[in-house]
């Protein structure tokens, strides 16, 4: 199989920095010769790479010796820079090494900081990996057909003198099974180096783009916060006509769409309808694998491009990508970005070497958590997306996840941080914003004043358990107050607490609950240091300094009650709901909350709650797993749990305090012995029962006979 590697050149700096020589410190006290002065300063190394299509011709030149590449030379050259940093192992995680050495072994590194482009003219002596040829050199009489065509379009020379590169380009190309354009901003151009494959592009053209490109030039993509909202965004953009996501498609087979290595949607147009192929990380949102590792590496995207080229490659025949392609292409960008540089020295030489891009020995994990959906970008496909919206289907799923766990669900996309783990899409968009913000706050030291935090639920729904577990990671001193136990003159002692961790310099994890108790009449103290970051103690006035804020209601089950005075006791709730809002002084101190969570617990959130039944299961199969492991768990951690019994606690028990009430119902009931499984005879009695159920008459004749 020939393959042709057409593009734009870079040249790629790396900028690293090191410790002084070793020679340059000077024991106090000892003999010996002084050092030179300038071994008394930092080392620094730049290193010159070439990148853009040579990246990608050395990514294809490993796996494919027989590929072809030209560059497109412009009369410019385009570098860029990149701070380098080395990692070292702390407390089992990767860590950036500020004062790294790079011994006999070598070192890993990632990007620390990407710095910028210059433009300079073309030089004639040619940077480290230099591998396509000059576009004068392209002899195209001599070389022949192509199978495949990579264009490496970065917006540059490729076209600049787009009519020069067709014209060369049209003999060699036109018979190819497969034409990849990877494809960068700006993405409305209309210079178009495929222009002169126009009728091959209908039938074997594939653009590839990026979410981020997309983004840039208009469209909302909210990979961020789950795939259900990118299928309703795509749906949204492809229904505009001579829309971006109309334009990209008009004159090829496919358009890609890379959302980082998180997930890659496939469009085509079937029967004048635009239908979707999304391959998707089903745990993890855009953006995950980077925070795993601290640094990033550059080229995930021609990393993706070169493996989707490989995937196919090795069938035999080039073709247009399948799902199988995508797959494989995915898994191999998410183990790239996983990746590091290898840095070694030979003398004062610093020499470097790239991640690795395979297709083979692919991590099998990574493969199986790559969901598939398929549909048509209509409004009633789309809703079909995520968990099946059928009761019985639904029930019959939740069995599963009690009897087998969460694995049962891997194809569904879902969100885990910690114990945490959810497939209620309201959930999943809110905890990862949350997660987002928290995270950008906790990495900033310059923001000195507390962040502010809302989260409501009904009781027993894990409100504060669900941000220790998001934040888990940063180690955070807790801090946990019940408002409902105490008066106004008790705060300044809580803030001086959490004052006293900021001045040791740590970020205490602060809980306010029930925060809304008591009639509102504590919401105003919080003003003050919500906004200003200060507390008043008697005629002093003291910064708190850095701090999150959790607010967890205790009689608004939701935002938008307790916004709209749903919770307020009656005495309070009287005359004119908004001058009583105003005097407690509740839109200011909504106001001031940076975010908010509404977390919906095991129970019904109203008629429309379709999700609770998936929810409840997920939290039986971990209080099974915590409690009654050795009893319940058993035939390779399968739930024995009676067919009854298990669709009553799903799916008749009326919980009246939540997933407390659950756990209750569970721990008060008489399993014993290892493998003696779950039976009606092994509820507690009806009265105990009644503490914790709405429903028990009809529970129980449901948990006897279905």
């Amino acid at each position: 199989m020939k393959i042709l590697i057409l593009g734009d050149p870079t040249v790629d700096q790396h900028y690293l920095t090191l410790p002084p020589h070793p020679s340059g410190t000077i024991q106090t006290g000892t003999a010996g010769p002084v050092p030179e002065d300038w071994k008394r300063y930092r080392r620094y190394h730049l290193i010159d790479r070439a990148g853009g299509v040579h990246l990608t011709a050395r990514t294809l030149k490993n796996l494919r010796p027989d590929a072809f590449a030209v560059e497109r030379e412009s009369g410019r050259e385009l570098w860029s820079l990149a701070t380098m940093a080395c990692l070292k192992t702390k407390n089992d995680k990767q860590v950036i090494d500020r004062a790294p050495t790079i011994g006999a072994t070598g070192a890993a590194a990632r990007i620390d900081q990407f710095d910028g482009y210059s433009e300079r003219p073309a030089r004639s002596d040619k940077a480290e990996g230099t591998v396509a040829k000059p576009f004068a050199e392209w002899d195209d009489a001599a070389l022949g057909p192509y199978d495949v065509v990579y264009l490496n379009d970065a917006g540059g020379g490729l076209r600049q003198r787009c009519a020069e590169v067709t014209g060369k380009l049209g003999p060699v190309a036109d018979g190819a099974s497969l034409i990849l354009h990877k494809r960068h901003l700006p993405l409305s151009d209309d210079r178009d180096p495929c222009s002169i494959l126009a009728v091959r592009m209908k039938t074997a053209g594939v653009r590839l783009v990026s979410a981020n490109d997309l983004r840039r030039e208009g469209l909302r993509l909210r990979g961020d916060l789950s795939w259900h909202a990118v299928v309703e965004d795509l749906a949204e953009a492809g229904a505009v006509e001579g829309g971006l996501v109309a334009t990209l498609l008009k004159d090829c087979a496919q358009v890609l769409i890379l959302f980082d290595v998180e997930a890659v949607a496939q469009l085509k147009r079937v029967e004048g309808e635009i239908r979707i192929d999304l391959i998707f990380d089903t745990r993890g949102a855009e953006g995950a694998v980077d925070g795993e590792l601290p640094g990033a590496v550059y080229g995930k995207m021609n990393a993706f491009g070169c493996a989707l080229v490989m995937a196919i490659a090795r069938e035999g025949a080039a073709a247009l990508p399948d799902d199988k392609h995508l797959r494989t292409a995915l898994a191999a960008a998410r183990r790239y970005a996983r990746d590091t540089f290898r840095l070694s020295m030979t003398g004062t030489d610093l020499s470097i070497g790239e991640p690795n891009v395979t297709i083979n020995a692919l991590d099998e994990d990574d493969v199986k958590r790559l969901g598939h959906w398929s549909g048509r970008l209509t409004p009633r496909d789309v809703q079909s997306f995520g968990a099946p919206k059928g009761r019985t289907t639904r029930l019959d799923l939740a069995r599963k996840i009690v009897r087998e766990g969460t694995g049962r669900i891997e194809h569904l996309p879902s969100a885990k941080f910690g114990d945490l783990f959810t497939v209620d899409r309201r959930e999943m968009e809110s905890y990862r914003a949350i997660y987002r913000l928290l995270r950008s706050y906790l990495e900033d030291p310059r923001r000195s004043k507390p962040i502010s935090i809302g989260v409501f639920g009904p009781p027993g729904s894990g409100k504060s358990f669900g941000i220790k577990e998001l934040l888990a990671d940063w180690e955070l001193p807790i801090k946990e107050y019940n408002l409902s136990e105490i008066d106004a003159e008790t705060l300044p002692g809580y803030f001086q607490e959490l004052r006293d961790a900021s001045l040791q310099g740590k970020v205490p994890l602060c809980f306010f609950d029930e925060f809304d108790s008591g009639g509102c009449e504590l919401v105003a103290r919080f003003l003050a240091p919500m906004q200003d970051g200060t507390f008043r103690d008697g005629n002093r006035t003291h910064p708190i300094g850095r701090a999150v804020f959790v607010f967890a209601g205790g009689t608004a089950k939701r935002m938008k009650d307790f916004a709209s005075g749903e919770g307020l006791p009656p005495g309070r709730a009287t005359g004119d709901m908004a001058k009583t809002l105003a005097a407690l002084k509740v839109p200011d101190f909504l106001s001031r909350l940076s975010g908010v969570i509404d977390v919906r617990g095991p129970s019904p959130d109203g008629a429309n709650d379709r999700d609770y039944i998936l929810r409840r299961a997920i939290l039986l199969r971990s209080i099974l797993k915590r409690h009654v492991k050795d009893s319940v768990l058993v035939r390779k951690r399968a739930a024995d749990i009676a067919d009854p019994l298990l669709d009553a606690l799903l799916d008749v028990a009326e919980l009246k305090f939540g997933a407390r009430s659950l756990e209750k119902i569970v721990t008060m009931s008489r399993i014993e012995g290892t493998g003696a499984g779950f039976r009606i005879s092994d509820l507690p009695p009806e009265h105990l029962l009644e503490m914790h159920l709405a429903n028990v008459a009809e529970f129980v004749a449901a948990a006897k006979d279905g």
